[in-house]
């Protein structure tokens, strides 16, 4: 059972070359946690206290790209190992952090170390990395990531992130956060191993795996006999969560947007990446589906997409959801009443607030509309979802004929009442769409 524990890291980037200089290298602890391994042996304070991250190296170049695949190109597992083992000690067997327990040349916490001899039980007879021959702990480390390279599809953006902070492979919510005191984000060290191994760097690193006792037999169990770590293996067609880059889904056509890229909009609200659609709308409209936070009304949707994209900020008061395109008249908002592709509408529904949302694409006789409805995720609370589901995120889009009522539309009915904002910004929501928020 995979078992992630949060860790809590910090940044000492401005004493790289003092530290270079005096010949002790800056380390980061290993705490990637996958497969069957049991884990983990030490205490979660102890694991807390010992994770601490010394990092070093280049800024890290902040990309927002396809994932990069690690293939021949690129020099596979062994180039990724290269590359970390550069960054972690720059390829030191016996590095020793000065903070933690972390040693090595991979950089293994001494609990981390000691729970991996279930995956490769020849390293159970050194207590701590360093002290295990350099065979045997690029032996661990290879074995360890030949399970995650298998999981994700020899993706060294995905391996990268597992080394730094696994929970954010599972949630891509947390790929743009700053964990704990830490500096940087899990992208943005997954971006700097990145660029490393496209450069090559580490490349006079020597991996010694195949001299270690009994190598073939622990990877064959530990892949099931299975997986190419180096050769052909490509990902470059997977999109980063989060993160797509222009043109994935396509232009933004006069008909609005693809019903693709209309749920890629609403993920991206949903997800308030780096804090974007609650500093768009206002915290109060953002926590207005209280308790919980992080959820939204139809209200704060339809602002939030004034707010965002358009030359027609939402007026104050905003009003119910029936109220909406009556107050964005009395502002000066042309109306009417037929959709228009991102048109803003009001409607009567169920209850005295009635409803509001964004016509974000019309395709002949289609219409795929905008909503939110204080949506809960899994957790009792909004979030990202996928798009799609009224109860899963913050926002979703539904999809059916214009003028028959339920399809597209959430309430009963069919809207009448339409607002036309000046100056739509087509360019800021394709940029939106592709993660540049």
């Amino acid at each position: 059972m995979l078992r992630v524990t949060t860790s809590r890291m910090f940044v000492i980037s401005t004493m790289m070359k003092m530290v270079a200089r005096a010949g002790v290298y800056c380390l980061i602890a290993l705490c990637v946690f996958i497969g069957s391994i049991s884990l983990v042996s030490a205490t979660d304070q102890q694991f807390l206290d010992e994770n601490d991250i010394i990092y070093s190296g280049q800024e890290p170049v902040i990309e927002c790209s396809v994932d990069t695949s690690p293939s021949a190109a690129f020099g596979g597992l062994d180039g990724f190992l290269r590359a970390l083992a550069d960054q972690e000690s720059g390829g030191d067997p016996k590095a020793a952090n000065p903070t933690s327990s972390a040693r090595g040349k991979y950089q293994y916490i001494t609990s981390t170390w000691q729970a991996r001899a279930s995956l490769y039980p020849p390293s159970g007879d050194y207590s701590t990395a360093d002290k295990a021959p350099e065979e045997v702990q690029d032996a661990v480390a290879y074995i360890e990531y030949a399970q995650i390279w298998n999981k994700y599809k020899g993706s060294v953006f995905h391996l990268a992130v597992n080394h730094f902070y696994p929970a954010a492979n599972e949630d891509p919510s947390l790929l743009d956060k700053k964990i704990g005191s830490n500096t940087i984000t899990p992208r943005e060290y997954a971006d700097s191993i990145v660029k490393k191994v496209k450069e090559g760097a580490g490349s006079n690193i020597p991996l010694k795996y195949s001299e270690a006792p009994e190598f073939d037999k622990y990877l064959s169990k530990a892949t099931n006999g299975q997986g190419v770590f180096s050769g052909d293996t490509s990902d470059s067609g997977n999109t980063l969560p989060g993160c797509n880059t222009s043109g994935d889904l396509g232009p933004i056509e006069e008909g609005g947007l693809t019903e693709e890229q209309a749920k890629q909009l609403m993920m991206n609200y949903g997800e308030n990446k780096s804090g974007d659609t609650e500093r768009t709308i206002g915290a109060s409209y953002w926590a207005d589906c209280s308790p919980g936070g992080n959820g939204s009304n139809c209200v704060s949707f339809s602002r939030f997409f004034l707010n965002k994209f358009t030359g027609s900020p939402a007026p104050t008061p905003m009003g119910n959801g029936v109220d909406v395109v009556s107050n964005l008249a009395a502002s000066g908002v042309p109306t009417g009443s037929r959709p228009r592709v991102f048109s803003v509408f009001s409607m009567s529904s169920s209850s005295a607030e009635g409803h509001t949302g964004v016509v974000l694409g019309i395709h002949g006789n289609t219409a795929i509309v905008g909503h939110a409805s204080c949506t809960r995720g899994q957790n009792g609370i909004g979030g990202k979802g996928d798009g799609t589901i009224n109860g899963d995120g913050s926002g979703f889009i539904m999809t059916g004929t214009l003028n028959r009522s339920g399809g597209a539309w959430y309430a009963s009915g069919v809207p009448v009442d339409f607002a036309y904002p000046k100056n739509i910004d087509t360019n800021k929501i394709q940029d939106y769409i592709n993660g540049n928020i």
